[in-house]
């Protein structure tokens, strides 16, 4: 590889210059990236998306505890939500409600309740947080069940994509976590 370099590189009519990029890296280029790493930043920028949105909400944790739920207020940020018309849907793993125990059960309850669409997908692993067509965030941080205690806290990254720009990804995110599969159950109360 270090020879066709060179050869690259030594005359300026051997470049390349008849590629084009994919669109879709153009546009994830085009598109502001903030990478999260600590986990205040992650719980500053679910507060932050229940406050800036105005149309939607995704939001999918594959795990819920309802721990997680009342330390970060996601209740009242559902409600403040809804009462100004977004639509929350929130997507989870239906198969750790079952094993997860009564913090799974009881956090399905308190969303449940707020009227709120909850929807049970069999085998969901990924973490996903879709703010109208402005901001997706995707990475490790599990949103409704990651400890809120440092000394107990993971090591999570996640990067956020916002602008105009990043609205095909946010698409994607919707089309995909509300696709039927065998196991999905979608309750909205």
């Amino acid at each position: 590889s270090g020879q066709l370099a060179d050869l690259m590189f030594s005359k300026e009519s051997n470049e390349i210059g008849d590629v084009l990029a994919p669109q879709k890296l153009l546009t994830i280029a085009q598109t502001e990236v903030q990478h999260i790493s600590t986990l205040e930043g992650h719980r500053e920028a679910l507060v932050k998306a229940f406050n800036d949105a105005t149309e939607r909400l995704l939001l999918v944790s594959p795990f819920l505890s309802i721990n997680a739920v009342n330390k970060d207020n996601i209740i009242s940020l559902v409600k403040a939500a809804m009462s100004r018309n977004v639509d929350i849907n929130i997507v989870t793993c239906a198969e750790n409600i079952v094993t997860s125990g009564t913090r799974a059960r009881d956090a399905v309850t308190a969303l449940e309740a707020t009227g709120a669409t909850i929807t049970k997908k069999s085998r969901i692993h990924n973490k996903t947080l879709a703010v109208d067509s402005k901001t997706l965030i995707e990475g490790s941080f599990n949103w409704l069940s990651a400890s809120r205690d440092e000394k107990f806290s993971q090591q999570e990254r996640s990067f956020a994509y916002h602008g105009e720009k990043a609205g095909h990804l946010i698409q994607s995110a919707w089309d995909d976590a509300m696709s039927k599969d065998k196991g999905s159950q979608n309750k909205r109360t």
